[in-house]
């Protein structure tokens, strides 16, 4: 019985050392991703943001408006406005104030992933958002300038 035990274990060694000799391939970019990017391209939207906890999204034109929208249901639109480049920096500030409240968001180029999905963008976006008198709802995530 002892043999029989020892042999199981050696076979259970084993089988767990074993490698297959096909290495798993990189799956490219979802299609259904890459379908959005496009549709807010075709809209005019030239800069997209998205983050987590809560989530959100933030799309930008920049002779249209700005549209954010928040999973639990914060939407504000405001026009576009001209964003403020900090001198000692490459960060960009956008400041929008409408009859609904307040949108102010920084944007650094700076490398960032998303937390959820893995995707990696080439800006950094912190942002706070305040509808009427309320208090200011604070998000950060990734974006990145979508190629015309």
């Amino acid at each position: 019985m002892l043999r029989n035990l020892g042999a199981f274990v050696l076979l259970l060694g084993l089988a767990a050392c074993h490698h297959p000799n096909k290495s798993v391939p990189v799956q490219p970019e979802d299609a259904g991703y890459q379908n959005l990017l496009n549709k807010k391209k075709e809209m005019g939207v030239e800069f997209y943001a998205i983050g987590q906890e809560p989530g959100w999204g933030l799309d930008m034109d920049m002779e249209r408006g700005f549209s954010f929208k928040s999973y639990d249901g914060t939407t504000i639109n405001t026009p576009p406005v001209e964003g403020v480049r900090a001198a000692d920096a490459n960060v960009t500030r956008y400041h929008a104030f409408v009859e609904l409240g307040e949108l102010d968001f920084t944007i650094q180029q700076a490398p960032c992933q998303d937390l959820m999905s893995g995707r990696k963008y080439t800006h950094t976006v912190w942002g706070r958002v305040k509808i009427g008198n309320g208090p200011y709802k604070e998000y950060k995530g990734c974006g990145s300038f979508l190629s015309k």
